[in-house]
């Protein structure tokens, strides 16, 4: 992780405040205890998945200014791209996703796909803990890679989850 401790960044703003997101795949706090890296299942970071642009965090309704992904490797940045600004009018397309699909079409080994997560995963990653989910799709669409995912967010965001007690 210290190789690699982000591999995304939002900066989010309500009229004087603003709050520098980033995004990896786990948290890391400073001295006070204050995140500098959210996790990505943290609350926060859904924006950094989904196509909406504000969020209640910290009791303010943050807008998302702009997101990027990047791409850390050896503590270096290799590559930064630019995934929404809310001062473009044209949609930005996922270079960054189509390359990672292509570094890993021929790998046969088990992927994380925590830096390439689409809207619609992140609504079933998401979706209320009280609610039943059929993950439907052709074989190697990624069903269990989510459904993995899914489980590992409702593990980090409900301590107390029991499948027989849910809230």
């Amino acid at each position: 992780i210290s190789e690699s401790p982000y591999f995304g960044h939002m900066y989010l703003y309500e009229d004087e405040t603003d709050e520098d997101i980033f995004i990896g795949e786990c948290s890391i706090t400073n001295s006070y205890g204050t995140n500098i890296v959210y996790d990505w299942r943290s609350p926060v970071c859904s924006l950094f998945y989904a196509n909406q642009q504000s969020k209640k965090h910290n009791g303010y309704d943050f807008v998302v200014k702009f997101k990027r992904q990047i791409e850390i490797k050896n503590r270096k940045v290799n590559k930064c791209v630019e995934t929404y600004n809310d001062n473009k009018d044209k949609i930005i397309t996922d270079s960054f996703l189509k390359e990672v699909l292509r570094e890993k079409k021929n790998n046969s080994e088990f992927t994380d796909i925590i830096k390439t997560i689409q809207e619609k995963q992140n609504e079933i990653i998401r979706n209320d803990i009280d609610r039943n989910i059929i993950c439907q799709g052709v074989a190697g669409s990624g069903k269990t890679v989510i459904i993995i995912h899914r489980i590992s967010y409702l593990l980090f965001n409900f301590f107390n989850f029991n499948a027989h007690n849910t809230p």
